[in-house]
């Protein structure tokens, strides 16, 4: 289905950012809901997705990005089959890399990346990636509004990984 999509000048990326570009929409129009203080979180493939809405969407204040952030180059050649072109939009990735794609929303956007001990992504690619985005929140004068943990965990989104996520939410939403 995923290679019938870009046959189709579709990626499955773009689908579900506007798929969640549109749940932000219902999000923001409850009466409950202060429209200039959402964020996001995600672990993994949500991780993905917070990533792009943190770069697509003005209206992402704070984003915590858990487990998905390492340059795109270090992950191409992992043995694992987990990273297919599931989430690959197709000419983008040719000018813009994975950590560059956060930063879109810079510095507006507050950004909390959470690294974890993980085999789906090499140290290397994780700490280049975290770099990335710490020289753009610098050269914006805005350091502050971005924060990287590397946790000894695996693939999870501990206890401690989520009170952390939600006080960096907290601080930024409030």
């Amino acid at each position: 289905m995923i290679q019938q999509l870009s046959f189709d000048g579709i990626n499955w990326i773009g689908l579900v950012v506007r798929d969640d570009r549109r749940s932000i929409d219902v999000l923001a129009s409850l009466p409950f809901v202060d429209a200039k203080r959402i964020g996001c979180v995600g672990l993994s493939g949500g991780g993905f997705r917070s990533t792009y809405l943190a770069g697509m969407d003005e209206r992402i204040k704070a984003a915590v990005i858990v487990g998905w952030m390492s340059t795109l180059s270090s992950i191409g050649h992992i043995p694992y089959s987990t990273h297919s072109d599931m989430y690959l939009p197709y000419g983008l990735h040719a000018v813009l890399d994975h950590p560059d794609v956060a930063t879109l929303g810079a510095p507006q956007c507050a950004i909390f990346v959470q690294s974890r001990r993980d085999r789906l992504f090499p140290a290397a690619g994780m700490a280049d990636a975290v770099a990335k985005i710490r020289n753009v929140y610098a050269n914006e004068k805005h350091a502050e509004r971005f924060r990287s943990e590397l946790y000894d965990a695996p693939h999870s989104f501990t206890v401690a990984m989520q009170e952390e996520a939600f006080a960096w939410l907290e601080n930024w939403l409030k």
